[in-house]
């Protein structure tokens, strides 16, 4: 008999000592849904949100946070839950990628069943919201007939195949025609006006020195965006030292260096034999229009992972010019909201959905406009 118990937590420990058998046996299919990430990220929040907890015949099986939200301001008594998210821009600029419950792949189905019947349980609780997920048909699959499921987004993940790319000139042939031209061009500017490019991965004792190094130059970049350098988040930080200290051989920071100039540096996450880039900071100082520093940094390290037995390099979710060129694969994630069968749910779902069709189409270009 499979079964749920929802609980707050005042504290991580709290919620691994409840669960500690599960984790026993929990083989996290990434580094997102591992116990490190987990926790480093709920000693990071504010306030531990709703936890789900479910059982198949008294064993675990399986575990996912739930954050709440209004769905309006003026609607109060109306909520929205995130999973594995608090639904607070702050708390959730970790960026985690991958999304799913924390449970074994073959207890997926289960799980994702029970936390949909939880979900439906809740009639004030009007959309559930699942980022950055995976598989978007094993979500609507355990969806009940009458339950609307709305995709907002779709982000393209990258990816490039490292096995046979175990040297900087490998990379660069593998890339298409003109793009090995304009590889070849940056780095032989480079290294005429500083010497060879090499790579530093930091030891576990200076990882954190790397990464406030990595901060202040993403801050330069993106501290003027909407939402900001991760870098200037306290909760941000906290999540990313915690998990540097909690999982040091799932962790890298890599210096990149043209002689003795800083190109910059990059964080990355391992899992199996695939590298994730997180995210990097690049040195942007560069008198020659050909000397490309983020490309040199990217083609460095693929050469470096390679080298290592690395079987891909997962450049994660979000398009970029620099992702397209040097990767050989791509793959979808997408941001999903289910909403909920209750009367007010389906009220809204229907509310929204004409809102939509008349957004579209009142939008749409004229036959003769040039945007046609």
């Amino acid at each position: 008999m499979s079964t749920t118990k929802l609980r707050y937590y005042q504290n991580s420990e709290q919620l691994f000592n409840d669960t500690a058998e599960f984790w026993e046996s929990y083989s996290p299919p990434n580094i997102f849904l591992s116990k490190e990430w987990l926790t480093s990220w709920l000693d990071s929040v504010d306030t531990i949100p709703l936890c789900m907890i479910f059982y198949d015949c008294n064993y675990i099986i399986g575990i996912v946070v739930v954050g709440e939200t209004l769905l309006r301001p003026y609607l109060p008594q109306l909520r929205e839950w995130h999973c594995n998210q608090t639904g607070g821009i702050n708390e959730d600029q970790v960026w985690i990628e991958y999304n799913h419950i924390y449970c074994n792949v073959s207890q997926r189905e289960k799980c994702t069943a029970l936390l949909i019947e939880q979900f439906i349980r809740q009639p004030l609780v009007v959309t559930l919201n699942v980022s950055m997920a995976e598989n978007v048909e094993h979500w609507k699959s355990k969806s009940p007939p009458l339950i609307k499921w709305l995709q907002n987004g779709k982000h393209i993940g990258y990816k490039k195949t490292l096995t046979e790319c175990s040297s900087v000139s490998d990379v660069i042939a593998s890339l298409s025609r003109n793009s090995r031209s304009q590889m070849r061009r940056a780095f032989k500017k480079a290294k005429s006006s500083w010497g060879d490019v090499s790579v530093t991965v930091a030891t576990q004792a200076k990882k954190l020195d790397f990464l406030n190094e990595l901060g202040l130059l993403h801050k330069e970049k993106w501290d003027s965006s909407t939402y900001g350098s991760g870098f200037s988040n306290e909760n941000f930080l906290s999540h990313h030292k915690k998990l540097i200290e909690l999982a040091p051989s799932l962790t890298d920071i890599v210096k990149v260096e043209a002689g003795e100039h800083l190109l910059g540096l990059c964080y990355f996450l391992k899992c199996d034999n695939s590298i994730k880039f997180y995210c990097s900071g690049i040195n942007e100082n560069v008198s020659d229009k050909h000397i490309k520093p983020g490309y040199l940094i990217h083609i460095a390290c693929m050469a470096h992972y390679g080298s290592k037995g690395f079987s891909d390099y997962d450049f994660l979710g979000g398009g970029a010019r620099y992702k397209s060129t040097l990767s050989d694969s791509k793959y979808t994630f997408t941001d999903l909201r289910l909403w909920n069968i209750s009367r007010v749910g389906r009220l809204l779902a229907s509310i929204h959905s004409l809102r939509s069709k008349l957004i579209k189409h009142f939008s749409k270009p004229s036959p003769d406009s040039p945007q046609q």
